[in-house]
């Protein structure tokens, strides 16, 4: 995609999960900034049939993830091992094809990680707007969080489960909270 940048008018071309400098002024172009997209946090299968099933233990957590107002996606492999109506909004990210990195994936233990896993993978190297995982599966933690699904230095990869995902949603909100009324 070809954009104009606003201090020297040239037009460059923009990668999508890139950033670049302008060749001619030095300017800094972030894909994601760039085009105001939002971060997206990808939801793993157990975490929405805990939600739809109401599990005992994790189902109130799972649907506090999608109560909480955040934007939320997952893949259409996700969504076909499913196969049950989901009466949350999330967007749907389809995968093309898994990269030769991706499919050679390997985990430290007996389980290895399924198609399911790897696509949400390949989904979070592909797009920049995804900010991390949300998911109860062990692996997750050696695999992604392992440096395949890199950001550069500004941010980090976060994966994680429901309750810390929520612990962390409303620490947030309440230092934004604490912060704007000191002001």
């Amino acid at each position: 995609m070809k954009v104009t940048c606003p201090c020297c008018k040239r037009r460059i071309r923009l990668h999508k999960s890139r950033k670049i400098l302008c060749p001619g002024c030095g300017a800094e172009f972030k894909y994601t900034e760039y085009f105001h997209e939002q971060s997206v946090y990808l939801v793993d299968t157990n975490i929405i049939l805990y939600a739809i099933n109401n599990d005992r233990h994790k189902g109130s957590a799972c649907r506090g993830v999608f109560n909480s107002g955040m934007p939320l996606g997952t893949t259409n492999t996700c969504l076909a091992e499913v196969s049950q109506d989901i009466p949350y909004h999330l967007k749907v990210y389809t995968l093309k094809a898994l990269t030769p990195a991706v499919s050679d994936l390997r985990a430290t233990t007996l389980k290895q990680p399924s198609l399911v896993d790897l696509s949400l993978i390949q989904v979070a190297i592909d797009h920049p707007e995804i900010k991390g995982i949300i998911t109860y599966d062990r692996d997750f933690h050696r695999i992604a969080a392992g440096g395949i699904v890199s950001r550069g230095q500004e941010t980090t990869f976060w994966v994680g489960d429901a309750q810390l995902f929520l612990e962390r949603r409303v620490k947030r909100f309440a230092l934004g909270k604490t912060t704007s009324s000191n002001t």
